[in-house]
């Protein structure tokens, strides 16, 4: 109903784009891979016309709240992608349908998310929607092309290893790290994972861009932005987090990797591979196992998902001050 407020704007995204045969404006700054494949596949099943405005920025790219491979998935769907230079808004225009809202085309902004944002949107009148629609077509914007796809996914890499980058001998840096994964966790948006890796505990590895391992029996299911909880294998320790930041490659062989562990025996054993950056790798020794976790039998393949109950533990004892630092 025109005029009515809702709460689960993916619903009305659904419903609209199932309705309506009109064509479709939407601006989100924010996009979730998950959402971009959904609105692709609504694009390959109709010949309307679909535009999307949102912003090229890399440190969004670099914090995984930008989708770049959701971006490509659009652009081959023949979604027609638009950068809007200093985009908030978050509008929904389909035929002569409009929504006016507070959340990005992310899972958590639209609902689907298991831990939803708390979001209001209001629906408009055609004559509304028209006008909405004429105000985002005024904006000054320029359309995106795979190179610029490429370029901001360029730039995201070589901001990503950077930015929050805490001090890990530092007690503050340390603590607002693990602030901060706590929030990227609970947005909804990231699988949380824990990893345990081969040997002994080796935090100065992750706190660079690393990566791990997974065995040849099936492709992990780690994605880009998921956050993954370290663990040693031979003491049970759990010390560091790192974000994923590449989908599984399989047997890769490029120079990040060389030298580091990736033998031609563990090559053919551990043949996918996810690159990661550091997240929360603190100096002090964490007191902290696996067991803690509730997880007591070995991890099946080397990885499993956590509860965000779970993770949360992980992220707080991380982040605790230290009192004996490592050698």
């Amino acid at each position: 109903m025109n005029g009515s407020v809702v709460e689960h704007a993916g619903l009305w995204l659904e419903n609209a784009l199932h309705a309506d045969a009109g064509d479709v404006l939407l601006t989100s700054p924010y996009l979730s891979y998950t959402e971009c494949a959904r609105i692709a596949r609504a694009a390959q099943e109709s010949t309307r016309e679909i535009v999307l405005c949102t912003v090229l920025d890399p440190f969004a790219a670099a914090q995984g709240y930008l989708s770049v491979g959701g971006l490509r998935k659009l652009d081959a769907a023949g979604v027609a992608l638009r950068h809007v230079d200093r985009l908030h808004a978050k509008c929904f225009i389909v035929g002569e349908r409009g929504l006016v809202g507070s959340g990005n085309l992310t899972g958590a902004g639209l609902g689907y998310a298991a831990q939803p944002n708390r979001e209001i949107g209001v629906e408009l009148c055609p004559e509304q929607a028209a006008g909405l629609r004429a105000t985002i077509e005024g904006w000054p914007a320029a359309v995106v092309s795979s190179v610029d796809l490429d370029d901001v996914e360029k730039k995201a890499h070589t901001v990503s290893p950077v930015m929050g980058r805490p001090d890990p001998a530092d007690p503050v840096d340390v603590r607002r790290a693990a602030a901060q994964v706590l929030l990227d966790a609970q947005s909804g948006e990231r699988e949380l994972w824990i990893k345990v890796e081969y040997g002994e505990p080796k935090p100065e590895a992750w706190l660079d861009p690393y990566f791990f391992a997974s065995p040849k029996s099936g492709r992990p299911g780690f994605k880009a932005g998921d956050l993954v909880l370290i663990c040693a294998s031979s003491t049970n320790d759990c010390y560091a987090i790192v974000e994923v930041t590449s989908e599984a490659e399989w047997k890769t062989d490029i120079p990040l990797f060389r030298g580091q562990v990736r033998d031609e025996d563990a090559i053919e054993r551990w043949p996918w591979v996810n690159r990661t950056r550091p997240r929360l790798v603190p100096s002090h020794a964490i007191d902290y196992k696996k067991t803690d976790l509730g997880l007591r039998a070995p991890v099946r393949r080397g990885h499993v998902r956590l509860r965000l109950d779970q993770f949360t533990a992980a992220v707080r004892a991380l982040g605790e001050d230290g009192v004996s630092p490592r050698p």
